[in-house]
């Protein structure tokens, strides 16, 4: 919920951290329908839909969602580049263990 605050906060959007404790887990639980790819679609219309009852327009639900949720794959993409990058200089070493052995 923090995290969606920021990107509120960041947005100098007027969303109160009280009512994304509530639309975020919502959110979260509607998104995990299997009735959309990655739940584009039915994240922002639960946004979209609870945006509008705390007075807030529906682009600014649609901006909340979508910059958190590109927030969101890109530090995902981050995360997968450092453990490729550590699995191939892993096999370069040939993943062979070392053995320090003095005799």
């Amino acid at each position: 919920m923090v995290f969606y605050f920021g990107v509120a906060y960041a947005l100098h959007l007027n969303v109160s951290l009280s009512d994304l404790c509530v639309i975020v887990p919502i959110s979260f639980v509607v998104q995990m329908l299997p009735v959309s790819v990655n739940g584009f679609g039915v994240r922002e219309a639960t946004f979209s839909f609870y945006f509008t009852r705390i007075g807030q327009p529906i682009a600014s639900a649609l901006l909340v969602s979508l910059v958190a949720q590109a927030l969101i794959i890109l530090f995902s993409m981050t995360g997968a580049a450092v453990y490729v990058a550590r699995a191939i200089s892993g096999r370069s070493e040939g993943l062979r263990p070392r053995c320090d052995i003095k005799s």
